[in-house]
């Protein structure tokens, strides 16, 4: 009986291990909604390759923002046009961490609801801050990533969030993954392009 036992236990366990697929390269594509709305305003798009993030927000107004994140050095370049010149914002990683406190002392709380998003099954979750501020979400288990920040407003979370949505008290904003590709990824993708410049904020500034 205790063989039996321990049998059932290593099984239970490698069901586990076989359910839940490491996310390292790849990229997962949401769309944007506002304000409860059914009608997608843009989208946003996270790509991942070992320790370089890259985000591409787009909406339908023609606001876009493109930010890659090196994780070997924990710094993230900002892809923008100004009067047709081409520059990549650079924050520090000292930079990076002061603005991710607004993050911390993240707190979550499970709820029962599930459904199933970009063909995962996910759970209801809701994450409190320490500033007060709340954010709703769906995450899955079934993927996981070694890198906290594909999503920095979710520090320790375990999953991914396949849906969440912010509410800042005058508008709010979904997002909901409608694909998710675990696929090779072009390193080329990951790099600033030759044409930017590379500014710091204060540099930017001046140019405006």
């Amino acid at each position: 009986m205790k063989v039996l036992l321990n049998v059932f236990v290593l099984l239970m366990a490698f069901n586990t291990m076989q359910a839940q697929q490491v996310f390292s390269e790849g990229k997962i594509n949401y769309l944007v909604y506002a304000d409860g709305s059914d009608q997608s305003i843009g989208s946003y798009t996270i790509s991942l390759k070992g320790n370089f993030i890259k985000s591409d927000y787009k909406l339908n107004n023609g606001f876009k923002s493109e930010t890659i994140y090196n994780g070997k050095e924990g710094t993230s370049a900002t892809l923008k046009v100004i009067q047709n010149s081409a520059y990549a914002l650079m924050q520090t990683k000292a930079e990076i961490d002061e603005a991710n406190k607004a993050f911390a002392k993240a707190k979550y709380t499970y709820g029962s609801d599930t459904k199933k998003i970009a063909g995962y099954n996910t759970t209801s979750c809701e994450v409190s801050y320490g500033s007060g501020k709340k954010a709703t979400l769906f995450l899955t288990k079934e993927l996981k990533t070694e890198s906290d920040k594909l999503l920095a407003m979710f520090p320790g979370l375990e999953g991914i969030p396949l849906e969440y949505s912010i509410d800042n008290g005058n508008s709010s904003l979904r997002f909901s993954a409608q694909t998710v590709e675990i696929r090779n990824m072009d390193s080329e993708e990951f790099s600033i392009p030759k044409n930017y410049k590379i500014v710091t904020k204060k540099e930017l500034d001046g140019l405006r």
